[in-house]
């Protein structure tokens, strides 16, 4: 059985450029107030930037071998998607979740809101029925 897992999280700009852009998505679609632009864009400064995707990325990769040593009668694919930023949950489950028998998401939120929860939820299923084969999910 080959099965798709995607590790979702929000993402983050991968520059200072972005932060508008980002948190624009972030708001659904409508522009940040300045004032948060403004701060966002100190304090990214500050910490230099997020390691948010790399590390996710880094998890992925650690989790399909593990998966893919422990688990013989299956092939496993894990990759990162993100909510608000590149690589966004949709793009990652066009290129990489085409002929599986199965697709898993894992939302890695640290903490529970079944408003973030929804959210992801969403985003999977939508990008799912775009491949025709909503009946993969398991969530």
């Amino acid at each position: 059985m080959n099965i798709f897992v995607i590790l979702m999280t929000y993402g983050s700009p991968k520059t200072l450029k972005e932060v508008s852009h980002y948190l624009k998505n972030v708001y659904g679609g409508k522009d940040a107030p300045e004032e948060t632009i403004k701060e966002f864009r100190r304090r990214y400064k500050l910490i230099g930037g997020s390691p948010l995707i790399k590390i996710t990325k880094q998890q992925a990769k650690a989790l399909q071998k593990e998966l893919n040593t422990q688990i013989k009668d299956s092939t496993f694919r894990v990759e990162a998607g993100m909510r608000f930023s590149h690589p966004f949950i949709e793009e990652v489950v066009q290129k990489k979740a085409k002929d599986v028998d199965m697709i898993i998401g894992i939302i890695m939120s640290p903490q529970y809101s079944p408003i973030i929860m929804k959210g992801y939820i969403a985003e999977l299923k939508e990008a799912v029925a775009k491949l025709l084969c909503s009946e993969k999910l398991m969530i």
